[in-house]
C-alpha cells in the first residue's frame, strides 16, 4: 500500500459549505492519515488510513497523539510498518531531532573511500543509487566522478594542512 502524502502547505477541503485548511504535513506520521480533515461534533479530526479512527488534528494538540496511535494502538498497521515508523522516531542519546546533512554524508563517504580503498567505479554500480535512496531519498548526485572530485579536494586540503604543520615545526625540513 502506497502511503505517500505530498508535503507542502496542505490543501483546502470544503465541509458543509465551509472552507477548512488541512494542516501542514511535514512529520512522517502524516503518511498514516488521510489528507482531508473531517468534522466531528464541531472539532476537526484526522482519520487513520488503516483503521478509520478519528483523532484530534495537529492544529489543536500537536502530532503526539497521532504518533502514539501509529506506534502503539492502531490494530491494523502491519508489524513491519509499525517497526519502520518507530525507527524514524528514535533519537540517539543526547541528540535533538535528526536533520539530514548531505555535506556531512559526503564527507563521511570520502573518508570511507580513502580508508577502505574503494574504487570509484563502485559508485556506478546499478545497486548503489537505490541503496542510497533507501537510506535517504533526498541524497542524490553521488557517482564516481563526484566521489573522485570529493576525494581529490579532501587530498588537497589534507596536503595543505600537513604543509602548514610542517612549516610550524622548528626543524630543517625543506618543502
Amino acid at each position: 500500500m502506497d502511503l505517500r502524502i505530498s508535503e507542502g502547505s496542505g490543501t483546502n477541503t470544503t465541509l458543509d459549505d465551509q472552507s477548512v485548511q488541512s494542516p501542514t504535513r511535514r512529520a512522517k506520521v502524516w503518511e498514516y492519515f488521510q489528507q482531508e480533515l473531517v468534522e466531528v461534533d464541531g472539532v476537526m479530526k484526522v482519520v487513520c488510513k488503516y483503521c478509520g479512527t478519528k483523532l484530534t488534528s495537529k492544529t489543536n494538540s500537536g502530532t503526539n497523539s497521532l504518533r502514539n496511535h501509529v506506534a502503539d494502538t492502531c490494530p491494523k498497521i502491519l508489524v513491519e510498518d509499525r517497526k519502520r515508523f518507530i525507527a524514524t522516531m528514535r533519537k540517539r542519546p543526547g541528540e535533538g531531532s535528526f536533520v539530514f546533512d548531505p555535506r556531512k554524508t559526503r564527507e563521511c563517504m570520502v573518508k570511507w573511500c580513502i580508508s577502505a580503498k574503494v574504487a570509484f567505479n563502485k559508485f556506478d554500480d546499478p545497486f548503489f543509487a537505490p541503496w542510497m535512496e533507501s537510506l535517504q531519498p533526498s541524497f542524490s548526485g553521488v557517482g564516481r566522478q563526484t566521489m573522485r572530485n570529493d576525494c581529490i579536494a579532501r587530498f588537497k586540503m589534507m596536503r595543505q594542512e600537513l604543509r602548514n604543520d610542517l612549516q610550524s615545526l622548528n626543524s630543517c625540513i625543506c618543502l
